[in-house]
């Protein structure tokens, strides 16, 4: 009988709203979100730290773009080449041109001087802004030596392969290949000793200026070319 009045009083005080309004009272609700607080406090004690260093990763990684944004930059990259393209067929040539002949320079010593300081300048470019900014690393020496790789495979093997067919096949000497790698073996051979026996890792201002020296050193080799091609 006593089970039955508890039950009975206990469904009165739940259709009442007794019971609800007592578990939902401000004390009962911080006693147990202070509960909750405490068991979760021992779990993530308990539990590994996991993700610290992806996220420090992702943080570290540039945000990714969609395919839209990399397809439009390929297309604005074509069409600069493109204009370059034009720029160098309808003015740069024609300017060196007459520039030579106004210096009366042979071929040889405007194709290594004005061809080359037009032809690289971007390369400069781009070796200055590395030397000032410490944080873009080793990007303008790779790009010197990238540009080198760049003309004598690519630039030398698209030029064969889109000669007019009046003037194919092209005819070539050993000469000019022989004279430009024997003076670039000599150039990187000098940088390979600045940077492993006289300064290791570093280039200071003595051996950057030999460095300059042997660019007009090779001009002035350039300038005794049909001579030394005679011999």
């Amino acid at each position: 009988g006593r089970r039955t009045a508890l039950g009975m009083s206990s469904s009165l005080w739940h259709d009442h709203g007794v019971l609800p309004w007592l578990s939902a009272s401000p004390a009962t609700t911080l006693r147990r979100h202070l509960l909750q607080g405490d068991d979760a406090d021992a779990a993530d004690d308990a539990a590994p730290v996991v993700g610290d260093e992806d996220d420090e990763d992702d943080d570290d990684c540039p945000r990714k773009v969609g395919w839209g944004l990399t397809v439009m930059w390929i297309i604005v990259v074509l069409y600069m080449f493109l204009g370059i393209a034009i720029v160098c067929d309808e003015l740069f040539v024609p300017a060196l041109e007459i520039i030579a002949d106004k210096w009366e320079l042979s071929d040889d010593v405007s194709g290594a001087t004005l061809m080359a300081a037009g032809g690289s300048a971007p390369e400069l470019a781009t070796a200055l802004i590395s030397t000032f900014r410490p944080s873009t690393g080793q990007l303008g020496f790779g790009t010197i030596v990238g540009s080198a790789v760049f003309n004598v495979l690519f630039v030398i093997g698209m030029c064969a392969l889109f000669t007019p067919t009046e003037l194919a096949p092209l005819e070539l000497t050993w000469w000019p290949l022989a004279r430009d790698c024997t003076y670039y073996i000599i150039t990187l051979g000098a940088m390979a000793i600045w940077l492993t026996v006289t300064s290791p890792g570093k280039i200071v201002a003595w051996e950057a200026f030999v460095q300059f020296l042997l660019y007009f050193g090779y001009v002035g080799l350039m300038s005794q070319n049909e001579k030394l091609e005679q011999r």
